[in-house]
């Protein structure tokens, strides 16, 4: 399962990487609205890389035949593997302030944090997010289709 999220995760960082490069670039500011996606592509290819190059450590020659031991898939893998894949749906109808609390607090909650404690990291993350992202930086973040309809 690491193997097939951490090849998923690289095209899409690849994919991601190259889209960035399409975006419009403004003499004002020479990385332009593509260097952060590009920064958070390159590093997150790297990581995809390392946990490739961990998970195909665990190949065993045996007999000139390749083995591969396949570990048991925990639960809360899946769980964190399809609400990153949720995430941007979810930042398209509820909006990103919305989506990153709830992302939070279900990530939270499966891997067994206690209800107050996984209620007010979520919170602080989405709050700090809002704050680096729109009153910091000041980007307009998306604020869903179902709110804005």
């Amino acid at each position: 399962m690491g193997i097939a999220i951490a090849l998923v995760t690289l095209g899409l960082s690849i994919t991601f990487f190259f889209v960035a490069g399409s975006f419009p670039h403004l003499a004002a500011d020479p990385g332009g609205p593509a260097l952060f996606p590009r920064v958070v592509a390159v590093i997150t290819a790297a990581a995809c890389i390392a946990v490739l190059f961990q998970e195909f450590a665990h190949l065993r020659l045996i007999r000139g035949e390749v083995r591969l031991r396949l570990p048991r898939v925990r639960r809360e893998q899946l769980l964190v593997f399809g609400a990153v894949a949720a995430l941007p749906f979810a930042i398209k109808y509820i909006g990103f302030v919305a989506a990153t609390f709830g992302f939070a607090l279900f990530v939270l909650k499966g891997l067994g944090i206690r209800w107050l404690n996984a209620l007010l990291a979520s919170v602080v993350t989405a709050g700090m997010l809002y704050v680096a992202y729109a009153v910091i930086l000041g980007a307009i973040l998306p604020a869903g289709q179902l709110l804005t309809q």
